[in-house]
């Protein structure tokens, strides 16, 4: 067979990447000068907790770039600048390959991907050589290397693993559940590796939230896709033996590691703002839900003041507005406690015990009117409380294709209207870089 030397797009191997993560962890390196790092230093065990910083870096800047667009194509975020195919993400053109913002961020993703694997695979040799310092720095790159591959399937309806020059099979449309399971086997072997419970906590959470996520794929396109786990609803209980409501864990960003390519197209360049009323008025349920009482305008960096908010959901978006040195850096909200009582309020409620489930959603009312299944129906509450406590972390676009929920924006001629439940396709530059990768159509 041929091989195909061009340089693949899934891969970018920057110099800088593990000059970064050393400025955070002081490692010691026999090095002059260590942005001038090759791949042949990645064998030297002295830069283990580098390279789980490395796969932090890379996996956090393609999450957050990938974020823009998702959010874009939901009712979240929308476009208010001067880049037209923002407005076509907007009206629901979700298949459209050559779209600059998905093509664009591909790279980001695919390179987080592939350095995340690379770090753990190496920190196993180190391991089984005896040479890793502490296995905590490999549950981390576990962490990653789990975190990514659910954002993956998550977000796109295909995808590939290539390796530098080595072109990679795409996973096939129908196929990207195996995203999914991969994504439990890297989150079972960290949690193998550590010992710290806030850290099992997380491994917990990110399982829940993972078996949740390759549940609902089965319900897209129906408006009552309420979903049920057995995996995920003991992962969740387990979750919560550490953590609680108020727990959540973030990816951070900041002058000294990355920026979030999500937090400037809004808070910086103002390409795109939250969507248009952030507090969920127009759906079935009444407004007393929302504690009116309770709710504060969110006005945006820009001071265009959204509407009323519930509280909750205000506070997250005035989060993401806070200046942190820059612009850039708003922090992206993987899993949370608060998401495990959702995970078990839905479960409850799909196996016909609202009053478990309202048990579950009012942990997450402190302070507020709790439901009682007068003032609002357990499956409404359950929709308003996940897209409250879980906005702007990406989960939005499922929920809407699952539970029949519409932008204003979409368009009739465009997927996500016409065919819920698309997803983003594998992009250009993977397709005319990758030999196995067809043009559609």
């Amino acid at each position: 067979m041929k091989v195909n030397m061009k340089k693949l797009q899934t891969l970018f191997i920057l110099p800088g990447i593990l000059a970064l993560s050393l400025a955070t962890v002081g490692c010691d390196l026999e090095a002059e000068n260590p942005n001038a790092l090759v791949e042949s230093d990645l064998g030297d065990p002295a830069v283990a907790a580098a390279m789980a910083n490395g796969a932090l870096n890379t996996t956090s800047s393609g999450i957050s770039c990938v974020l823009a667009p998702v959010s874009v194509a939901s009712d979240e975020a929308t476009w208010i600048g001067s880049r037209d195919a923002w407005g076509s993400l907007d009206k629901g053109q979700m298949s459209d390959v050559y779209n600059e913002f998905v093509d664009g961020q591909w790279n980001q993703i695919s390179e987080g991907r592939w350095m995340a694997d690379r770090a753990v695979s190496a920190l196993e040799v180190f391991k089984s050589e005896g040479t890793l310092s502490s296995d905590e720095i490999l549950a981390r790159a576990y962490l990653y290397k789990g975190a990514v591959r659910v954002y993956i399937a998550d977000w796109f309806e295909n995808f590939v693993y290539s390796d530098k020059t080595v072109a990679g099979e795409p996973f096939g449309k129908g196929n990207m559940m195996q995203v999914y399971d991969q994504a439990i086997e890297a989150f079972k072997a960290g949690m193998s590796n550590t010992s710290d419970s806030d850290m099992k906590a997380r491994f917990n959470a990110m399982l829940a939230r993972t078996y949740f996520s390759k549940q609902l794929h089965s319900v897209i396109g129906n408006a009552g896709g309420f979903v049920s786990d057995a995996n995920a609803k003991s992962y969740a209980e387990a979750a919560l033996t550490t953590w609680d409501e108020t727990s959540q864990y973030q990816i951070g960003f900041s002058s000294s590691t990355v920026s979030s390519e999500y937090s400037w197209q809004i808070n910086g360049r103002s390409e795109l703002e939250f969507g248009l009323r952030p507090d969920g008025l127009g759906d079935s349920f009444s407004e007393d839900l929302i504690d009116t009482d309770l709710s504060v305008d969110v006005v945006d960096p820009q001071g265009n003041n959204m509407g009323p908010a519930d509280a909750r959901l205000a506070a997250i978006a005035h989060d993401f507005f806070s200046n942190r040195g820059g612009t850039d850096y708003a922090p992206i909200t993987v899993v949370s406690g608060a998401e495990m009582h959702l995970i078990l309020a839905e479960i409850a409620h799909k196996g016909g015990d609202d009053a478990t489930a309202l048990e579950h959603l009012n942990k997450n009312r402190s302070g507020m009117t709790a439901y009682d299944g007068s003032n609002a129906t357990v499956a409404d509450a359950i929709k308003h409380e996940r897209r409250t406590l879980l906005f702007a972390g990406g989960k939005r676009l499922l929920d809407m294709y699952r539970f029949g929920v519409k932008s204003s924006l979409w368009e009739s001629q465009f997927e996500a209207l016409s065919s819920p439940g698309t997803l983003f396709p594998i992009t250009i530059k993977e397709i005319r870089a990758n030999p196995n990768v067809p043009l559609p159509g």
